[in-house]
């Protein structure tokens, strides 16, 4: 694989901050109102008391947050914290590994109990599932690209090719500023977009800050 320093560079235009919920518990009853996600969230919670076992959803392509070690076993930030809270429930823990886009089916359908992720807070996702009392950290979302796309205004997207990730964070906000002219490819995760954008298959990506600078570096 080439050296990724020399293909790309951080894009300081288009920095978005998206407030990011750590847990999502799920809405078994597949209903789109904050009232009976709540009740749906004290049915997950009870059963979970009951049965001592919690299916936690996690999504291992995300470093430092999530990845798989040398053992190929998830670990990292949000594993921890998926695990401290199977332990302060008493029950035994299940870690479900998903993508972007299928995190909140998986709450929906109860595939898992609950998320440890990241995940841009939306009001139209607030409908579907239950998100912590506060945001755990606040994420900045930029656009990381190969050193030819010249870009200082939104409208300098036009006609560059995008990757973007399926259900990704900021992915509401870039599809709204992006010019209709931007050629869009979705991936089904960050890992797969990365690796088009190493070998040319897209010009620039949105990606977490944390996570482009360990490109960069």
């Amino acid at each position: 694989m080439r050296d990724i320093r020399k293909l790309t560079l951080l894009l300081l235009v288009v920095a978005i901050t998206v407030a990011m919920a750590m847990v999502s518990l799920s809405s078994c009853s597949g209903k789109s109102t904050a009232v009976s996600g709540g009740a749906a969230a004290q049915d997950t919670l009870a059963k979970i008391l009951q049965t001592k076992k919690v299916k936690i959803g996690i999504m291992p392509t995300l470093p430092p947050y999530d990845y798989l070690d040398d053992s190929k076993q998830p670990t990292g930030y949000d594993v921890r914290v998926a695990k401290e809270i199977a332990t302060a429930l008493g029950a035994e823990v299940e870690l479900v590994p998903l993508v972007s886009q299928n995190r909140i089916p998986a709450l929906q359908t109860g595939d898992i109990d609950l998320g440890v992720f990241l995940m841009g807070a939306y009001p139209e996702r607030a409908k579907l599932v239950t998100y912590t009392t506060h945001p755990y950290m606040v994420q900045t979302i930029v656009m990381l690209g190969k050193k030819s796309v010249m870009a200082k205004e939104w409208k300098d997207l036009h006609g560059v090719k995008m990757g973007l990730v399926k259900g990704g964070g900021g992915l509401v906000v870039i599809e709204e500023r992006a010019p209709k002219e931007a050629v869009r490819s979705y991936f089904d995760d960050d890992v797969l977009q990365e690796n088009a954008l190493v070998v040319g298959q897209v010009d620039i990506i949105h990606e977490d800050g944390l996570r482009a600078i360990q490109l960069i570096e």
